[in-house]
């Protein structure tokens, strides 16, 4: 579970600084399993979480510690006798072909996958939750661009994860009716020859960052839970511009 797995870790880092010893940290989440509860109802959803429980104990061995760390979150600890990333990708790649495998859920049959972060931890300064951040980093990219695969943590994953943190913070300190302003973009008809109406177009321009894009902003807002005030902002200021335009002029 979470504490038994939190305090294999402290061993390990450990015996990282005392000793030198590297070792893999990984991280597992189920792609779909919401849907699977949804559809199926809780008693398959738990059905399927001992499943995958049971086929992680299957692939550990005496060098590899599983655990659940809650919900569909499974974590992985394994000591590596070298720091090579072929190492830790055949541990990720097993996990990958485990929970690919069709589950068995009563008279249920269902397909689904886990998408897997990796880390080799082999310097001893760094701290257990900057550990986890950036194992939870390369999961996040997993599910993102590889759903259902493993991804090792590795220097462009480290500048996006400092780039995305420095992007968070900005964001959360923003002044939302100072900074951000509202682009219109025509919405033509071809049939009647005209504009329709126009789309509004989020635009942040940050005393920190400067120009930053909407597909960088928005995401983090979401991930933030800004989201919901930035809408408002941003709405009210397109309505603000709505008022003057001709009354047939619609506003997406």
């Amino acid at each position: 579970n979470r504490r038994s797995f939190f305090l294999a870790l402290d061993q390990h880092i450990e015996r990282l600084r005392s000793h030198g010893e590297p070792f893999i940290l990984g991280l597992v989440d189920l792609d779909g399993f919401k849907p699977v509860n949804d559809t199926y109802g809780h008693a398959a959803g738990d059905e399927m979480l001992k499943t995958v429980a049971e086929r992680l104990c299957d692939i550990a061995d005496e060098t590899v510690t599983p655990a659940r760390l809650g919900g569909d979150e499974f974590a992985l600890l394994a000591a590596i006798p070298c720091t090579l990333n072929e190492t830790a990708l055949a541990l990720g790649h097993r996990v990958e072909a485990a929970l690919s495998e069709p589950y068995e859920l009563g008279e249920y049959t269902c397909k689904s996958s886990g998408s897997v972060g990796l880390l080799i931890c082999n310097d001893p300064q760094v701290s257990a939750q900057e550990l986890m951040e950036r194992a939870d980093h390369a999961l996040y990219f997993a599910k993102r661009a590889l759903q259902g695969k493993a991804v090792v943590f590795n220097a462009a994953l480290e500048q996006e994860m400092t780039a995305s943190s420095q992007l968070d913070k900005a964001l959360r300190r923003s002044d939302h009716e100072a900074e951000f302003s509202v682009k219109f973009q025509p919405q033509y008809d071809l049939v009647k020859s005209k504009v329709t109406g126009f789309e509004a177009l989020a635009r942040w321009d940050s005393p920190e960052l400067g120009s930053v894009t909407p597909d960088l902003f928005i995401p983090a807002a979401e991930r933030a839970g800004l989201i919901r005030g930035l809408t408002q902002t941003l709405l009210s200021k397109a309505l603000r511009e709505m008022a003057s335009w001709p009354t047939d002029i619609t506003l997406s």
